[in-house]
């Protein structure tokens, strides 16, 4: 497994902590979104690059999907490198590492085997169960799911909110969130600062960027900041020949005024990302 923890202690070295952060957050928004001309229809990627790019006043495209991402596994089948909280294949028990093979008794496809016209842009919901045949180590497995019917924009939003959670480690309490997808939408800012209100009482955080996408704001380091006194300035170059961030891009981080009223976390963070 490629996943690193990185634990930032943060007793008077918050600042590294959170431009790890930050670093990380963007890299993981611009490697899942590199190349978006390579991706086709029939890549489950390029449906998520299409809901977190689209523009103001388009509607992101539903489709039928059972929250998971996948690629090719080598001996057939689709291996699972990621399963969003609350959706069907996790609801069902499948995990990360786990290779579906079959759907309906059908080879299984990622797009086509719940939306047989995605070629032709015509999407239509599927709301008959599906039965999942998958491999998880030597042992085939099976599987009752219901896919949903709604755009990646939405599911992956919705993931990170089912993600939260606290464990005891000892005698401290210690709270999880994956950070499934970032947004600048006012609304999601909002929930984002309340659900990490919510962990305050704990004596730390694991922040899990593993398949983060989407959007870094200013606002969202301002959660793990207090003031921005000595807030770096990041910008960050493309790869040659990249969409996916013009060379020498100026500041991603405008500066923009704080809210002093927003109360930052303050304690230990632990950071997973991993090789994307």
């Amino acid at each position: 497994m490629n996943t690193r923890l990185f634990v930032s202690r943060l007793l008077g070295h918050f600042s590294l902590c959170v431009f790890a952060a930050a670093f990380l957050l963007l890299g993981a928004n611009y490697s899942a979104a590199a190349d978006p001309e390579s991706l086709t229809s029939l890549d489950t990627a390029f449906y998520r690059v299409q809901s977190f790019d689209t523009k103001a006043g388009a509607k992101p495209v539903a489709i039928n999907h059972l929250g998971i991402e996948t690629k090719q596994a080598a001996d057939g089948g689709y291996l699972i490198t990621a399963a969003l909280e609350g959706y069907p294949a996790h609801a069902a028990g499948l995990e990360r590492g786990d290779i579906v093979l079959h759907i309906d008794g059908a080879d299984f496809h990622p797009v086509l085997s719940l939306n047989p016209r995605a070629m032709e842009g015509e999407f239509r919901p599927h709301s008959a169960l599906a039965e999942l045949t998958y491999k998880r180590g030597a042992t085939v497995l099976t599987a009752r799911v219901e896919p949903v019917f709604e755009s990646l924009y939405d599911s992956y939003r919705s993931a990170t909110l089912n993600s939260v959670l606290s464990f005891a480690a000892g005698n401290k309490v210690i709270g999880y969130v994956r950070l499934w997808a970032l947004t600048r939408e006012t609304g999601d800012f909002v929930t984002l600062s309340q659900l990490l209100q919510s962990l305050h009482d704990t004596d730390g955080i694991v922040l899990d960027l593993r398949n983060s996408y989407g959007y870094l704001a200013s606002e969202h380091i301002d959660l793990f900041r207090a003031s921005r006194s000595d807030f770096l300035s990041i910008s960050l170059v493309g790869k040659p020949n990249s969409n996916a961030i013009e060379p020498e891009q100026s500041r991603l981080l405008p500066a923009r005024q704080r809210d002093d009223s927003l109360r930052a976390y303050r304690k230990p963070i632990a950071i997973l990302i991993d090789s994307s």
